[in-house]
């Protein structure tokens, strides 16, 4: 039998909902459908439910929807997310969202020394949310214009790091900072560093951009050949291959080393036979040796 059925009142109804529409919401969130989600956040919020777990998310995730806009309400909500009876009823993965979202309220806002202090707290508490913490106060410092300050920390965390992906992540962070001071030399520097990511192709296009910045073609095209080498030893289809040796071939083109070209093009037709466009490509550079 229904709800209905048993003639529940609305607010029985709508309390036996929440948890159902507070994870629907989270959904349409992640689907990055926020404004349908925010909707359906508002509408449990509006009813005060007594599911203290559901209220604390849905006010949690509102905030983050909401970023700068509706700054007092969004404070209001953080607050309430803090109360020892909410608190109590969210499991550890959710506290630390709540407390992480504290910090980034409190920054986005510019209150400055209470993320300071927000963030040391957390360190203490959650050593696991180093990496979070460590973005967190790169951008405090990089707000009050202690650019080298930001980057210093960035680059320790990093060179101590051993969880890849935390590498990666404040890598590339350090890495945009660096390039806004054009220090290139030492954003390749970073790149460098980070073990099998640097084969990622994002990471390669990336790092020989920078290398043709500073007019060093051989690290470029060497860069190419230990990725291409890399990716021949993985299981992977030849999208990626076809991907590299295409750039690598526009690469040769571009230094007037037409010979290597054809090499590169020449396999870039054994493994697309009935692609043409390489077919001319190869003719051409065959012309040019």
């Amino acid at each position: 039998s229904t709800l209905e059925e048993e003639e529940a009142t609305e607010e029985e109804i709508q309390e036996e909902l929440t948890a159902i529409k507070v994870q629907g919401a989270y959904c349409l969130q992640k689907l990055g459908r926020d404004k349908e989600a925010q909707s359906e956040y508002t509408e449990v919020l509006k009813y005060k439910p007594k599911d203290i777990g559901s209220l604390a998310i849905a006010s949690n995730n509102l905030v983050v929807l909401n970023r700068e806009h509706n700054v007092f309400d969004s404070k209001k909500k953080l607050k309430s997310t803090l109360s020892d009876e909410l608190t109590q009823k969210l499991n550890t993965w959710q506290l630390k969202r709540v407390m992480l979202n504290h910090c980034r309220f409190a920054l986005i806002t510019n209150q400055l020394d209470q993320c300071t202090q927000l963030c040391d707290n957390i360190e203490k508490k959650y050593p696991d949310l180093i990496e979070d913490i460590i973005l967190l106060k790169a951008v405090m410092l990089w707000r009050q214009n202690k650019n080298s300050e930001a980057i210093d920390l960035l680059k320790k965390f990093v060179y101590q790091q051993k969880n890849p992906t935390a590498k990666l992540n404040c890598t590339l962070v350090a890495v945009k900072l660096l390039l806004m001071q054009n220090d290139t030399n030492e954003a390749i520097t970073l790149l460098e560093n980070l073990g099998e990511f640097k084969y990622k192709l994002g990471i390669v296009s990336t790092l020989v951009t920078l290398y043709l910045n500073v007019d060093n073609f051989k690290a470029a095209s060497d860069l190419f050949n230990d990725t291409l080498s890399w990716y021949s030893q993985k299981e992977v289809d030849n999208s990626k291959i076809t991907i590299l040796l295409k750039q690598l071939a526009k690469l040769h083109l571009r230094e007037q080393d037409p010979k290597e070209a054809a090499k590169r093009l020449s396999r870039l037709l054994e493994l697309n036979p009935n692609n043409k466009k390489f077919l001319a490509q190869l003719i051409i550079a065959y012309t040019q040796v």
